[in-house]
């Protein structure tokens, strides 16, 4: 049985706004790629204010709930938990 590969879609708000932007571009992003089909979406926003952190990640888990993508949250497993976000992603 031949594996199709997976997609995953790492957020960056620096880079789709380097004027340090807010975080509704990236929740755009991020409703595009779960309409594409995106199987992981990774949301790694470093530089978030925690409560700017969690909703970013809540909407991104609300938006994925029922299709095929799934939200982690690099570094911040205590975000991963509270948003309901399937998993993290840790540095090593």
């Amino acid at each position: 049985m031949t594996r199709r590969p997976l997609v995953a879609l790492v957020t960056s708000r620096r880079r789709l706004a380097p004027d340090g932007g807010g975080t509704d571009i990236v929740k755009k992003l991020i409703a595009s790629a779960v309409d594409a089909g995106v199987d992981i979406i990774q949301i790694r926003e470093p530089s978030l204010p925690d409560r700017m952190l969690f909703d970013l990640v809540s909407g991104a888990v609300d938006v994925a709930r029922g299709t095929g993508s799934v939200v982690l949250v690099n570094d911040r497993f205590d975000v991963a938990l509270a948003a309901g976000a399937a998993g993290v992603h840790l540095r090593t």
